[in-house]
Order: structure tokens, then C-alpha cells, then sequence
């Protein structure tokens, strides 16, 4: 196991911090394809979703979709569950053997607890 992965027992989801785990890595990629990861569901801050980063989504987003993998953006708005919604939807069409990565595209969110879960 990759010190920067956690697989959550008795789901389909593997938890990671951007800081341990840089999807703009070859090695990080290959690792995910691997792990069986069909879906990633990054989490972003909504105001900076809207204002930046996108370059560097939009280069995520095609090296996942260039190896068959769904990238699937979660604003953090807790005044809108659509959101959530989307994710369930989606996490239900995932095979036996598939995974969801789930990643905080900043590392930062509750003080980069999903870098600390990862650990």
C-alpha cells in the first residue's frame, strides 16, 4: 500500500491528500490504475473552482480520462447536497472490483484531513 492511499475496509473508496498523492505524477497514475480506481471525486473549495486552478484541473482531468477514469469535481457547499447526490449515483455504478478515489484537491480542508487519514 502507498503510504498517501487509505482503503477504507468494506468499501469501494481509497482516501488521499493531494500532497501525498500528486495525480500530475506518472507514478501516481499508474499507481490509481492499479488500485482499480475508476472514479475520482476531488473535492474544491467552491470560490476557487470558479476563480483558478482550472488549467491544472483541466490537465488532471484529461490524464485520468486518457486511462478510462471518470473525474468528477465536489464542490465544498454545505448549503447544496447536489452535489452529494451525484456522488451516490455514481458510486453505485462502480463494479465489485472497482474503486473511488475521493481527494481534496487543495490537502487543506479541516487542516488536510485527508492527508492525516491517509497516514
Amino acid at each position: 500500500m502507498h503510504e498517501g492511499l487509505k482503503e477504507i475496509a468494506g468499501t469501494k473508496f481509497i482516501i488521499s491528500g493531494r500532497r501525498l498523492l500528486d495525480l500530475n505524477e506518472p507514478e501516481s497514475m499508474d499507481l490509481i490504475v492499479r488500485k482499480g480506481v475508476k472514479q475520482v471525486f476531488m473535492i474544491f473549495m467552491g470560490e476557487v473552482l470558479d476563480k483558478g486552478y482550472s488549467e491544472h484541473k483541466q490537465e488532471i482531468e484529461q490524464k485520468l480520462i486518457e486511462r478510462g477514469i471518470q473525474f468528477i469535481p465536489l464542490p465544498k457547499d454545505p448549503e447544496n447536497i447536489g452535489p452529494l447526490e451525484a456522488f451516490s449515483r455514481n458510486v453505485s455504478k462502480l463494479k465489485p472490483n472497482e474503486k473511488a478515489l475521493v481527494q481534496c484537491y487543495h490537502g487543506l480542508h479541516k487542516a488536510g484531513v485527508t492527508d492525516r487519514l491517509a497516514q
